[in-house]
């Protein structure tokens, strides 16, 4: 049996300021990771965003970690990397 589902909206604004403030956290730093992708690749923005489509966070932080270890190799930079990638999981 297929039974509706009901979603309801909390009507405290506090709530709802800081739900979006979350939403919108989170739209960046996805849409910062798949510019990131994109300076590896060397595409154009809008191809980037169109092959890389709608991968989460997860995956997005596991192809910058890829290509920023073939692309930098050992060393200080895929360090840096490495250590922003970890942030942002952490703040997920």
């Amino acid at each position: 049996m297929n039974t509706p589902m009901v979603v309801t909206t909390p009507d405290d604004p506090e709530f709802l300021k800081q739900f979006a403030r979350a939403s919108m956290l989170h739209a960046h730093l996805d849409n910062s990771l798949k510019m990131f992708i994109r300076s590896f690749d060397e595409t154009t923005v809008e191809e980037a965003l169109k092959y890389i489509g709608y991968e989460g966070a997860a995956q997005l932080r596991k192809r910058v970690t890829q290509l920023a270890k073939e692309q930098f190799g050992e060393g200080e930079a895929l360090t840096m990397v490495l250590d922003f990638m970890k942030r942002c999981e952490d703040n997920q």
